[in-house]
């Protein structure tokens, strides 16, 4: 172990109660791939019967070191994922860390992984991820994203630009949400380590975005729409086209605004 790591899994078994083990998940278990923006990937495993504690989690981060930004994910009570980018010793590192119950950890072993700390037995795992005839965007809602367009449309019309640029980048947000669900069925896993080089389609290149014409503006989000749309027809079973309404929305807000 590097330095950083022996530090964090010391933080840990000082300030989290009933530790089983601590394992390392990811590229950090292979130098070769390791470079300054990997993340220390571990998952703090209970003792059976004991319960996942939060506040013990934050408390071993904050021992670490100064916590400069994070983020939370909880998955029911049984695990508890904190990922932040911590600075100790005047560098910053990103550390996951995950604190799972032990029936949790014996239902979802996800290897490889290498033990740091403790003895933990190897249950059966149960299969995650895209069984055969696993729909990727069965659970995706769009229904809010459509009703987001037209109030974005809305407020760019009325001039408020800073809401509506917020919405807008919501937008184009949600069409890499889609891409992204979309990458992950066709690679077969939610794990990236780099990019494969994508890029937006060219009439969304943000380049074009000039937010000093309103037309052009009320252009870009047909544009994103029309992408938009067209993933959801293809992916989306029983999905009907909502682009012609959008893009009807916008040459009515144009004809109006030149009126006035």
């Amino acid at each position: 172990m590097d330095r950083f790591l022996s530090f964090v899994v010391k933080a840990i078994t000082e300030s989290v109660k009933d530790v089983k083990g601590i394992v390392l998940k990811g590229s950090r278990q292979t130098e070769a791939l390791v470079d300054i923006w990997s993340d220390y990937d571990l998952e703090v495993v209970l003792k059976p019967g004991a319960a996942v504690c939060e506040q013990e989690a934050l408390r071993a981060a904050d021992r670490i070191g100064l916590v400069v930004g994070s983020e939370i994910y909880r998955h029911g009570e049984h695990a508890f994922l904190y990922r932040t980018a911590i600075e100790y010793e005047s560098q910053i590192y990103l550390l996951d860390m995950q604190l799972s119950a032990y029936t949790e950890w014996i239902a979802h072993q996800e290897g490889p992984f290498t033990v740091l700390y403790g003895e933990l037995e190897l249950g059966e795992a149960v299969q995650q991820g895209d069984a055969t005839g696993h729909d990727p965007f069965a659970s995706y809602e769009y229904e809010a994203v459509w009703f987001k367009y037209f109030i974005a449309i809305k407020r760019l019309a009325r001039h408020d630009y800073l809401i509506g640029l917020h919405l807008l980048l919501d937008l184009v947000r949600e069409y890499l949400v889609v891409v992204m669900i979309e990458r992950d069925a066709e690679r077969g896993t939610t794990i990236h380590r780099h990019g494969y080089g994508e890029r937006l389609p060219a009439a969304m290149d943000l380049t074009l975005l000039d937010t000093s014409d309103p037309v052009k503006v009320f252009d870009f989000i047909a544009n994103v729409a029309y992408e938009y749309d067209n993933k959801l027809v293809r992916y989306i079973k029983g999905y009907a086209s909502r682009y012609e309404q959008v893009a009807g929305y916008i040459e009515q807000t144009k004809r109006f605004a030149a009126r006035k």
